[in-house]
């Protein structure tokens, strides 16, 4: 019983220190740095380690990008930022909005560098990410396996004691996990795009594989387990923490970044710390 009361108490006050920082733009501002920052350092990782000897221009303007984003907080006044006193309302015009324009810039250039992470990029025709509906085959693999994603930790966030609604880099509208979504960015590269090069560069999906209707894709039922599957053993793949320095799954890797993140909202560390790999 004491450990249950224990439990409740530290989950109100995360839930508490989550909405408190959800209506002010300057935590926002730091933490929505942090996770796009995370993102795109993972996906510049992952482009160097697939053509280390290709695309310097793309890997030089993402550094670029990833240093204004270390920056932004720091070069902005709390004193002229409103208070949210109404949420995802009113950042317009605010130094959140320009996150989102840095890394709408910073994905444009990782997803236009995406196909020479494949072996056969004449095959599969990556235009570029299409999410409603995918366009095409590469597409749907991305969608499919971030929706896996967001559900796994939508349930990691939940299981921290956070309201997986309330976010800070994505709004909160109405069933979406606005939370799980925030923290999915720094394992989107990490977890989902390299599950899809993998399987298409050692042709473990093959384009007779997706069935298309009115110009959209998706995978055949059998093919979909496979792709389930291979992403079920890259969330029990094992890493060393960049942070702890213990070895640990990815699965478990989303869990510790939650508690991270609750950590700082509740004070006991001054910053949180992206999921960056080495």
């Amino acid at each position: 019983m004491a450990d249950s009361r224990g439990f409740e108490k530290c989950a109100l006050a995360r839930g508490l220190a989550q909405h408190q920082a959800h209506h002010d733009l300057q935590r926002r501002l730091l933490l929505a740095s942090c996770f796009v920052r995370g993102k795109l350092s993972n996906q510049r990782r992952l482009l160097q380690r697939r053509f280390p000897n290709q695309s310097p221009a793309v890997l030089k303007d993402l550094a670029a990008i990833i240093e204004s984003l270390h920056k932004l907080p720091a070069a902005v006044s709390s004193s002229s930022l409103p208070r949210l006193s109404t949420g995802d309302h009113g950042i317009g015009g605010t130094p959140l909005e320009t996150v989102l324009g840095l890394e709408g810039q910073g994905s444009a250039l990782y997803y236009a560098a995406f196909p020479q992470m494949l072996a056969e990029p004449d095959i599969w025709c990556f235009p570029g990410r299409t999410r409603r509906p995918p366009t095409d085959p590469v597409n749907a693999l991305l969608s499919y396996g971030y929706t896996v994603l967001a559900n796994r930790l939508t349930g990691a966030v939940q299981l921290v004691g956070f309201d997986p609604y309330i976010g800070y880099l994505h709004s909160s509208g109405y069933g979406r996990p606005a939370l799980a979504l925030d923290l999915m960015e720094e394992f989107r590269p990490l977890i989902v795009d390299s599950v899809v090069v993998k399987l298409l560069n050692k042709h473990m999906v093959r384009r007779d594989d997706f069935e298309e209707l009115f110009g959209t894709y998706r995978l055949k039922k059998e093919p979909k387990k496979r792709f389930l599957a291979a992403l079920e053993e890259r969330f029990h793949e094992e890493i060393t923490h960049p942070v702890f320095g213990y070895r640990v799954s990815y699965m478990r890797c989303l869990e510790l970044q939650a508690r991270l993140l609750a950590k700082y909202l509740t004070g006991e560390i001054a910053h949180y710390q992206p999921f960056l790999v080495r």
